[in-house]
């Protein structure tokens, strides 16, 4: 099972998994679902499941190129705006009540936690996009944002490439520099 976010910032849990762990979360308190699926391949609502389930379709891919080779759906802008929407939705369900928002794609590892970044920098504000990214690896250690989601979502929040310069580092030590992972940095370095 992946870890959660628990956050007074959120003002509600996030928890990011894989569409297979989806069961791993029944007795987890979910209240609301995202579910990021391929295109003609939606998740069913768990039969368990009495919350908001929300189910948004593209492939995970970033380029044009793939889009085209693979025959597949690019994640667009306003994909991400609705990523962002859910977010504000749970934000104003939790004045309510507690709100635990579980984020899902096939793998648990790119659109997933592309979603849950965009989601998390919102809340955030400007300037912790470096912080965001943190919360989101704490979240799901596996993590890789799809990087056009990303980038959607850094001109929706207008971040000026902050967001992006995030998971280039983040992609960076993936590749063998661990000076610049996010995770490693000291709180309140500047970014």
């Amino acid at each position: 099972m992946t870890a959660e976010c628990t956050s007074s910032e959120l003002g509600f849990r996030v928890s990011i998994c894989g569409r297979e762990e989806i069961p791993e979360f029944e007795d987890q308190g979910i209240t609301h679902l995202l579910s990021i699926d391929n295109p003609g391949d939606p998740t069913p609502t768990p039969s368990e499941f009495d919350g908001v389930h929300w189910n948004i379709s593209f492939n995970d891919i970033a380029t044009q190129a793939e889009a085209i080779e693979f025959d597949a759906t690019l994640p667009e802008m306003q994909d991400v705006q609705q990523v962002l929407d859910y977010a504000e939705s749970c934000q104003q369900a939790s004045q309510v009540q507690p709100v635990h928002l579980l984020v899902h794609c096939m793998a648990g590892v790119s659109r997933s936690t592309a979603a849950a970044y965009a989601m998390i920098s919102s809340m955030f504000g400007e300037g912790r996009e470096h912080d965001a990214l943190k919360h989101i690896l704490e979240i799901r250690p596996q993590a890789s944002p799809n990087p056009l989601m990303v980038k959607h979502a850094d001109a929706i929040l207008k971040r000026n490439g902050k967001m992006l310069e995030a998971i280039k580092r983040l992609r960076d030590a993936a590749d063998g520099d661990a000076s610049s992972n996010p995770a490693t940095e000291q709180e309140g370095q500047a970014s």
